[in-house]
């Protein structure tokens, strides 16, 4: 058997556990209690368009993308965070190579690979914050409802890989957690949020699909439509209001006063956005804690 890139892994089977993680976390922001127990598989950091190889030989069982929900396949792949993916029957377990590049299937279903054969090209696509790929382990007779959705560490499958191939696996430095609003470009934030995960979350929560429930991404919509619309109509509906008021009070008999109907519609203004400002909380701080 072999490894299915020559790269560094970036994050190790069991790793990262989200149970205990509070929910000011980035991860549990991000992806919700998505691995309980710990990281499900082992990830390689990797460029995209990175050959990815098959560890043995076996039978290919699906590539591409993945439709439906995670209970309507066999391995329990949730199709929206496994992205453009593959699933390869090796035998004695189940390979699953996540985080490929769209479009990149070199061979199709059904067919045969042989150990070492380039089958898909790694990408970071999917459920992903970086170019990675991401592989897990399902062996004979795996029980999904159970510790890690039943999946295995691959690492002692591929025990010996290291020394067959050209070049070492080795751990990625670890990275140090920073604060995305203070130290992150605009372009790091726009490629997380469209061309990572965010993306992908907030098209299945327009689909009512729910597969990350209360995630920071997730309430997006919601967060816009209670908070974010009323703050900036405010100033608006306030002055319509005072602007009306006045109105009756012409065509009540009243004076015209232009000073006096200026002032109210201001007043009103000012009141509407102090009401609106106060109903929102500030206080929110989101961390990166970890990537996967």
């Amino acid at each position: 058997m072999i490894h299915p890139v020559a790269a560094a892994i970036s994050q190790r089977f069991g790793d990262n556990p989200t149970r205990s993680l509070p929910a000011s976390s980035w991860l549990i922001q991000t992806f919700g209690n998505y691995q309980p127990d710990g990281h499900t598989g082992i990830d390689y950091a990797c460029d995209p368009g990175t050959a990815v190889r098959a560890v043995a030989a076996g039978t290919v069982l699906h590539i591409g993308w993945m439709s439906g929900t995670y209970e309507q396949n066999p391995w329990w792949i949730v199709p929206s965070f496994a992205g453009y993916c593959a699933v390869i029957d090796h035998g004695s377990f189940i390979g699953i190579y996540g985080h490929c590049q769209d479009g990149s299937a070199k061979v199709s279903k059904d067919a045969r690979v042989s150990e070492g054969q380039v089958f898909i090209l790694s990408g970071n696509t999917g459920g992903s914050t970086g170019p990675h790929l991401h592989f897990e382990a399902l062996p004979d007779g795996w029980v999904l409802n159970s510790k890690y959705y039943g999946r295995i560490d691959p690492a002692p499958l591929l025990s010996a890989a290291i020394q067959t191939q050209s070049a070492s696996v080795t751990p990625a430095p670890a990275v140090q957690p920073k604060e995305w609003d203070e130290m992150a470009s605009k372009e790091e934030i726009a490629a997380v949020t469209w061309g990572g995960p965010g993306g992908t979350m907030i098209h299945n929560y327009r689909l009512g699909r729910g597969e990350y429930p209360q995630t920071t991404l997730g309430a997006l919509e919601g967060r816009i439509q209670n908070e974010i619309l009323p703050a900036a109509l405010a100033p608006l509906q306030g002055a319509v209001a005072g602007l009306v008021g006045a109105l009756k009070a012409v065509t009540a008999g009243e004076a015209f006063d232009e000073a006096k109907l200026l002032a109210g519609v201001q007043a009103a203004a000012e009141a509407g956005v102090k009401n609106a400002i106060e109903s929102i909380d500030t206080t929110v701080t989101i961390k990166q804690e970890g990537a996967q």
